[in-house]
């Protein structure tokens, strides 16, 4: 919730030069759950702008847009992944030079925070990763920033150290439960995964490759890694390599 809030404030400023920006809390539909509104009184967009928002690496007018804000246009697009997650989703109402409206609607039960260990779902029969520290090393921030925000969705506590572990506060000591990096990439003169391999013996690593070929796969898997996943990557794939990390612990 707080990425999200962060990302749609923070969309709200950029483009309201002046003006206001206005947040909202309230119960949602029925008084269950959570609505959560952020509305900017900025110029307003057009339906075939709307229709773009949320797409990963666009924004509403394309390079004039990141030319003028800049920004990856990935924001969104993460914001509305992480409400659906949480198995809700964002909406938004915007018309050229009356402003934008974004709802946020998520299902939140009331109940007691979970204490942070691995659970059974009684309805669905499948573990749900909670609170598993994950450390992840990949050489494009604005790719390792989708990755980390998968990941936290689905339970994932998450330190990005983006090309270099090294640079990440308090990494040394970290007792992580997965290290999670492109196989290919270098730290210094060593592999990425066989630093990490070094550093922390034991712990076991998630492969993320943008690679297509078909040896992707079995050079990480006979480089030690636990799972492999392909980028880009989707929720399912994810789930189950994670789920493959823990049991493979």
């Amino acid at each position: 919730m707080r990425q999200i809030l962060l990302n749609l404030v923070g969309n709200a400023l950029k483009f309201t030069a002046q003006g206001s920006v206005e947040v909202s809390v309230q119960p949602g539909a029925g008084g269950q759950g959570l609505q959560l509104v952020v509305a900017d009184t900025g110029p307003g967009m057009t339906a075939a702008q709307v229709q773009r928002l949320f797409q990963r690496f666009e924004q509403a007018d394309g390079a004039a847009t990141m030319a003028r804000h800049g920004g990856s246009g990935l924001g969104l697009a993460i914001s509305r992944e992480l409400a659906q997650a949480m198995g809700g989703d964002i909406t938004v109402d915007s018309r050229p030079g009356l402003g934008t409206r974004f709802e946020v609607q998520v299902p939140l039960a009331t109940t007691s925070p979970p204490a942070i260990a691995p659970a059974t779902d009684a309805v669905t029969g499948e573990a749900v990763l909670v609170g598993m520290s994950v450390l992840l090393v990949l050489p494009d921030p604005d790719i390792a920033e989708v990755v980390a925000a998968l990941l936290r969705a689905q339970g994932c506590r998450v330190a990005v150290g983006c090309d270099d572990p090294r640079a990440v506060p308090g990494v040394p000591d970290a007792p992580w439960q997965l290290l999670a990096t492109d196989p290919d990439l270098r730290i210094g003169d060593v592999l990425a995964g066989a630093w990490l391999a070094r550093r922390w013996p034991g712990v076991p690593r998630l492969a993320f490759t943008a690679r297509a070929d078909a040896d992707a796969e079995r050079d990480a898997m006979a480089a030690g890694y636990a799972a492999f996943v392909r980028l880009p990557l989707g929720d399912a794939a994810l789930r189950a390599a994670l789920l493959q990390c823990r049991a493979g612990r």
